[in-house]
């Protein structure tokens, strides 16, 4: 952060912003500066950033194929996720089915 010079009475001083007082203007303030820099760096300093309008960087099959493979990937650890949580619910239903029966059979 820059700080500006005071010159009060031929004695120079400090000028730092106080962030916590100036709030939402300082978040603002910060955010227009992280957008800055983000278009800094994707702006002409990284011409690589994007393929040539109408270049695509494979063959329009191999692109197809490529986004297929990767959402069936997606899938998978979707269902991978899915099956774990149905195996804990079931086990957590079958504990509690048993728990049911023994409280039952020494309540009788």
């Amino acid at each position: 952060m820059r700080h500006s010079r005071l010159v009060t009475g031929g004695h120079e001083q400090a000028q730092v912003p106080n962030l916590i007082a100036r709030g939402k203007t300082a978040k603002r303030s910060r955010r227009r500066d992280e957008r800055a820099v983000l278009a800094r760096m994707v702006g002409a300093n990284n011409p690589r950033m994007f393929p040539p309008f109408g270049c695509s960087p494979c063959a329009d099959g191999d692109w197809q194929r490529h986004h297929q493979e990767r959402k069936l990937r997606m899938m998978r650890f979707w269902r991978d996720g899915l099956e774990r949580q149905i195996a804990a619910v079931t086990a957590a239903i079958s504990t509690l089915e048993q728990q049911i029966e023994r409280d039952q059979a020494s309540s009788s």
